[in-house]
């Protein structure tokens, strides 16, 4: 019976979870390894991260946790990605304008 209520749920909620896995929470993020997946299998009940490509005996497993800029990586994960080419910043036109106005040599 639990089997079976596992699959129907399973089957019937698609939402993605979000957990700490130990072992796969070592591989660091970069933003171009998109492709990885990562996932709980459920017939194997095991946790997989599938490559795309072959990785050297000496490279390193990374997984993508997708298009996230710094401040989100930071406030979620605890880390700041350089050269991130999803980063972003937002400025509001008034400071723009306050601090360009603060920058001029005839203000």
């Amino acid at each position: 019976f639990l089997l079976a209520n596992d699959l129907l749920f399973a089957r019937l909620s698609r939402e993605k979870r979000y957990v700490v896995c130990p072992v796969v929470d070592l591989c660091n993020h970069h933003s171009s390894q998109a492709g990885v997946e990562a996932a709980y299998e459920y017939f194997a009940d095991a946790f997989a991260v599938v490559l795309p490509e072959a990785v050297p005996a000496d490279g390193e497993v990374r997984i993508c946790y997708g298009p996230r800029s710094n401040d989100q990586l930071l406030q979620q994960y605890g880390f700041v990605e350089a050269d991130n080419p999803h980063d972003d910043y937002a400025i509001r036109q008034d400071d723009l304008v306050l601090a360009l106005n603060a920058a001029s040599p005839f203000a």
